[in-house]
């Protein structure tokens, strides 16, 4: 995996913060040690789906203040069974769960 352990902390912390509950995955190349570069892809399985744009950016914003501008891409799983879902969840690695 290739992210630091501050960057962990860091999404670990503001996922608590704006969303309270649920699960985050990391996904994609950043997963793959081998690789280099790529965005940080962020796959989020919520129990509450309210308000959920404002939190989402909420979240972005937050995060990019604790690590830096990088891109970060964030996927939240809606239920609808998506290609990207399934992808993400048989591929990511949980950062955190409550």
């Amino acid at each position: 995996m290739r992210l630091s352990i501050s960057q962990i902390e860091s999404i670990q912390k503001v996922f608590q913060d704006i969303f309270k509950q649920g699960e985050i995955y990391l996904f994609g190349s950043r997963v793959d040690d081998t690789k280099k570069g790529g965005d940080i892809d962020l796959y989020i399985v919520l129990k509450d789906l309210d308000n959920l744009a404002h939190k989402k950016l909420d979240f972005l914003v937050y995060l990019k203040r604790l690590i830096g501008e990088q891109k970060i891409d964030v996927v939240i799983d809606r239920g609808e069974h998506r290609l990207i879902d399934k992808i993400a969840s048989r591929d990511g690695i949980l950062l955190w769960k409550s």
